[in-house]
């Protein structure tokens, strides 16, 4: 992929992504924790 154009919906797909994650981790660290 050598084009520099970033579509709106990668960027979102990508948010969603990395906010899934941070979301998933964060409820097993509450998980254990409690």
């Amino acid at each position: 992929m050598t084009k520099k154009q970033i579509s709106v919906m990668e960027w979102i797909g990508y948010a969603v992504g990395i906010a899934a994650i941070l979301f998933t981790v964060f409820m097993i660290v509450f998980a254990v924790l409690r």
